[in-house]
């Protein structure tokens, strides 16, 4: 919540991409015109992104609910004039809506993931906003954005936060010796 700049590598299955969910849940329910842009790399990971926030929202209690706006398959609006948009990638999409959060679900899987972080640096910077990168790994070449922002995040060589959640943060795969 504090960084302007955070980048995550996580193993599969350990729920990080659903924790970043809620986070922009919260984010959008408890903020005021405050618009969250997730950016996939297949267009039906940015419809679960989207499902699983509308699950989560069904299930608050009604006190907490602000009412929604619009609801459909790729954004949530509530009247608090908040919203969470999820969209495939493309170096386009960000210029298009100007949002002050930015999630990168994937990254590492994002063609072209310099050209669509060029276009959101700018709004990130003039909104006070804020850029979370999540992936699993998927290779480790320099002209892979990810995995070198990552690496550069890890070293202290960016202004970006690290965090690693490999497999063994979870208690389902360890339990297990020869797993």
């Amino acid at each position: 919540r504090k960084d302007k700049y955070s980048i995550a590598v996580k193993s599969r299955q350990l729920g990080v991409s659903t924790i970043v969910m809620f986070y922009c849940l919260w984010y959008s329910i408890f903020s005021t015109g405050k618009k969250t842009l997730v950016v996939a790399h297949k267009r039906e990971s940015a419809e679960e992104f989207i499902s699983k926030a509308k699950t989560a929202y069904e299930f608050l209690p009604e006190w907490l609910k602000p009412a929604c706006t619009l609801y459909s398959k790729s954004t949530i609006e509530f009247d608090t004039k908040s919203s969470i948009k999820a969209m495939t990638s493309n170096p386009n999409a960000a210029r298009a809506f100007s949002a002050t959060l930015f999630v990168l679900d994937e990254a590492a899987f994002i063609n072209d993931a310099d050209e669509v972080v060029k276009a959101i640096l700018p709004t990130v910077a003039a909104a006070d906003g804020k850029l979370v990168a999540i992936s699993s790994p998927n290779g480790n070449s320099e002209t892979n954005w990810f995995y070198k922002t990552y690496t550069y995040a890890a070293s202290g060589l960016n202004a970006w936060t690290s965090y690693n959640f490999p497999w063994t943060v979870s208690p389902v795969f360890t339990r297990d010796p020869n797993f």
